[in-house]
């Protein structure tokens, strides 16, 4: 983050500690950035520059993964990381409610928690959302778990990026290339641990999508690869107050691709609002291209047209 953060601290979650900082606005209900796998609380960075300046943007990053390896249940990840998600809530926001704002595996966690905290969440943005991996991503699983065994974990962050990450701008390519690159055997191990049981866990039957309360926005990349859309949308049918929402031309990486996409984030979490749609199929619209983006009250919205809400 290049902003300096009003406040932060540690806050406990169990047996683990989990790190937290509060940016942007003094006042105003808090935006918690829930983290995709392998992320860290920098890459919310954009949110932050564009969020806080009405609201508090609140990031963390989640347990060590190096501490997490001996896991051998794999709901237990999500259960873990649903309790992190948690206690920062409780932290940052004791007497109120919170939006959330989650990314790929990150969305899964801030849906999970969503579940179980009823009116806490009063809106919720799921970001490059999915329950299962399709091929194409079991395939790049396969392929980097390979290589990563041959002693070139540098080489899982490039084959990431030559999957997923066609939309990134050079320095967010470069930063996920680091990440891997950068990893001490004991975490690396634990990422491993965890992506092994992604790669074919379905998380459907693990969130309880209809007790979730909150008004609740799906945004997918049109050109994500990483995620099966006739699957989020059929799961979206299963959230009381939801929408899908397509973004032209961006992939997994939504906001690390096309900044724009910020302004979309700060339109539905701190006003209820949406461009509107260009093209509606059931369940899903694809709204208009992000350089002629208008912000319209929730009625006449995307909102409207695919939820009724």
């Amino acid at each position: 983050m290049r902003e300096r953060p009003r406040f932060g601290g540690v806050v406990p979650s169990g047996s683990f500690h989990i790190p937290y900082h509060v940016y942007g606005a003094p006042e105003g209900q808090p935006v918690v950035c829930v983290n995709a796998l392998n992320q860290t609380k920098a890459a919310w960075h954009p949110v932050a520059a564009r969020l806080g300046a009405l609201a508090p943007v609140v990031v963390f990053d989640f347990p060590d993964y190096a501490a997490t390896a001996d896991l051998h249940d794999g709901h237990s990840l999500l259960d873990l990381h649903r309790e992190a998600l948690a206690a920062v809530v409780d932290r940052v926001a004791p007497m109120g409610p919170v939006t959330l704002l989650g990314l790929s595996w990150g969305s899964a966690v801030a849906a999970a928690y969503a579940a179980r905290a009823g009116a806490r969440v009063r809106r919720m943005l799921l970001g490059s959302f999915g329950l299962r991996m399709p091929p194409v991503v079991t395939r790049l699983i396969d392929s980097a778990l390979a290589v990563a065994a041959r002693g070139e974990p540098e080489r899982c962050g490039e084959l990431l990026v030559e999957t997923l990450g066609s939309g990134l701008r050079a320095g967010a390519r470069s930063f996920i290339r680091a990440q891997f690159r950068n990893l001490d055997p004991a975490t690396r191990r634990g990422l491993e641990h965890h992506v092994r049981w992604l790669r074919d866990v379905d998380l459907s039957a693990s969130i309880e999508l209809d007790a979730i309360a909150a008004q609740t926005l799906i945004v997918l990349g049109a050109q994500d690869r990483a995620v099966n859309h006739a699957d989020t949308v059929a799961a979206s049918r299963r959230i009381p107050r939801c929408s899908v929402a397509s973004i032209p031309g961006a992939a997994h990486y939504l906001h690390l691709e096309r900044p724009r996409i910020t302004a979309l984030y700060e339109a539905f979490l701190l006003h209820g609002l949406m461009p509107p749609a260009r093209a509606c199929d059931p369940g899903l619209c694809e709204v208009a291209d992000h350089a002629d983006w208008s912000f319209a009250p929730t009625s006449t919205s995307l909102l409207h047209l695919t939820s009724g809400a």
